[in-house]
């Protein structure tokens, strides 16, 4: 919580979706959530990051696998603001 405070973000009961729809406004990042199965058997979640700029950029399965879709989209709010935003 305390790098989104740094970024600008009021985090007073913020949900996660408020903070996803947060970055995507304010930087032009989206974090995309898609579970990954084998043989109908749910392997895990995984996070895909895409970046709009100038020259579209996306970064696929940067947090590895998670039990839980929260837990992958929480590691990819993480991963952007420690590697995407660097003001």
């Amino acid at each position: 919580m305390i790098k989104l405070k740094q970024k600008g973000f009021q985090v007073d009961d913020a949900t996660i979706k408020d903070i996803v729809q947060w970055l995507s406004k304010e930087f032009n990042v989206s974090i995309f959530t898609h579970p990954r199965y084998f043989a109908n058997t749910l392997l895990g979640w995984e996070c895909d990051i895409h970046i709009f700029s100038e020259d579209t950029k996306s970064k696929y399965n940067v947090v590895g696998r998670h039990d839980r879709e929260k837990d992958a989209l929480i590691k990819g709010i993480e991963y952007v603001l420690e590697n995407i935003i660097k003001s």
